[in-house]
């Protein structure tokens, strides 16, 4: 636990990536980055007068099976947008 009394203090938040850009199928967790993202900021400024600092680390795309189930819905839910894209931009397209 920080002592407020010793001036000093790093408070480190995890986000990602999209907490700056948000992509569809994926607004749940992206509405939770962008939630780290204002809380990092926010408590920066409250923090500043008591010599804590506010780190928020944003990775980007790894390597992992995290997405994995998220990449097929992701997919076809391009595969439905561009279907329904090209029915109101074409209504006698087949």
């Amino acid at each position: 636990m920080h002592d407020r009394g010793i001036g000093d203090g790093i408070v480190v938040n995890v986000g990602s990536i999209n907490g700056k850009i948000a992509f569809p199928v994926l607004s749940a967790y992206s509405t939770t980055k962008f939630a780290i993202e204002g809380l990092s900021e926010s408590i920066a400024y409250e923090l500043e007068p008591f010599g804590i600092k506010v780190i928020s680390i944003e990775p980007g795309p790894i390597h992992s099976n995290f997405m994995k189930g998220s990449l097929s819905l992701m997919t076809a839910f391009l595969i439905a947008l561009c279907a329904l894209l090209l029915v109101k931009t074409r209504p006698n397209a087949r």
